[in-house]
């Protein structure tokens, strides 16, 4: 009997070298093996991912990231650096996020500027380059296109810029433009206009300009206050006297000047204005008096700006216009390709 039972624990005992399921550790071993070698792969796929997705975040994908769309027209991250290198030299600063306004600005500006009759030709733009690049001569004209020198002058500024020559010529075109347009709104002006005459003067503060508003109120002249506390000459003389204002003029106090129930000859303010402090008066007015020159380039620009808003509009709301604008990374992507 006992020798029956131990035949038959060895008839249903597993041999030695096999483990649980039937397996023998070779074929485990082997399991294990394959398994190892899978993770390992696998592993080695996703470091090569990474590192891809890493080479296509920073190099690949950033040049060809779409940030504006203008009339069809697609502007990519790399367009932006030109002009910010460009704008830079004007400005004196790196600022990517003006740059891309200025491109969106120019091709909106190239699509629409014929509804106002104002075209830019290619002799424009030569005679801007010769202009700028030809060699000071003896007093003679400057001519409308380059010399041999000239252009040599003109290679080697795009060089130490690290600039193309289409580049500078779009941005150059840019800006020839926004003056062709701005002189047609001068150009638009009429001689006589409705306008108010105001005196005005400016202060550093809100404070100050309710102090000085203060000794007009206990008995000093507008202009004697105006000749001791204004910090604003370049469009008023010393007493603050302004004299006959156009509406568009001085657009951001217009709401105040050109209201029928501002009565004359009372000081108004604290306004706060891109002067400063501003503290106001309407003396006349309104009536049609002729246009100061000085003012009429003002209130171009104000329509000029005016024009360009309603244009803007316009293009979204006909979904010609995608302004998606650049992000913080983008911003370091652009500053660091000029570096």
């Amino acid at each position: 009997m006992r020798q029956r039972r131990r035949a038959e624990r060895g008839h249903f005992s597993a041999p030695k070298d096999r483990v649980q399921g039937g397996l023998t550790r070779r074929d485990l071993e082997g399991r294990l093996s394959r398994l190892l070698l899978i993770g390992l792969g696998l592993v080695v796929i996703l470091v090569v991912g990474l590192l891809g997705y890493a080479w296509f975040s920073s190099s690949y994908q950033p040049p060809r990231k779409l940030v504006a769309e203008i009339g069809g027209e697609e502007v990519k991250l790399r367009d932006v650096i030109p002009y910010t290198l460009l704008n830079g030299t004007i400005s004196g600063f790196l600022r990517p996020e003006e740059a891309l306004n200025s491109i969106r600005r120019d091709l909106m500006l190239e699509q629409r500027s014929g509804s106002l009759g104002v075209a830019l030709a290619e002799a424009d733009i030569e005679r801007a380059f010769a202009s700028q690049f030809e060699p000071l001569n003896d007093g003679s004209e400057t001519p409308d296109r380059l010399s041999d020198i000239g252009q040599a002058n003109l290679d080697g500024f795009l060089d130490a810029l690290d600039v193309d020559d289409e580049d500078y010529r779009d941005w150059v075109s840019g800006n020839l433009l926004v003056a062709a347009i701005q002189n047609h709104f001068v150009s638009i002006q009429p001689e006589a206009d409705e306008q108010v005459f105001i005196e005005w003067f400016v202060t550093v503060s809100s404070v100050d300009a309710l102090a000085a508003m203060d000794r007009i109120e206990a008995g000093e002249t507008f202009a004697e206050v105006a000749q001791d506390v204004t910090i604003e000459t370049s469009s008023s003389d010393e007493n603050g006297v302004v004299g006959w204002v156009p509406r568009g003029a001085f657009s951001e106090i217009d709401f105040v000047i050109y209201d029928e129930e501002t009565p004359l000859n009372v000081p108004i303010g604290p306004l706060v204005t891109s002067f400063g402090s501003m503290v106001l008066r309407v003396t006349d007015g309104p009536s049609e008096q002729p246009v100061n020159p000085i003012l009429a380039v003002r209130v171009a620009g104000t329509n000029f700006q005016d024009w360009v808003n309603d244009q803007t509009v316009e293009m979204e709301d006909a979904g010609l216009l995608r302004a998606i604008g650049l992000d913080p990374e983008d911003i370091a992507w652009v500053l660091d390709q000029l570096v």
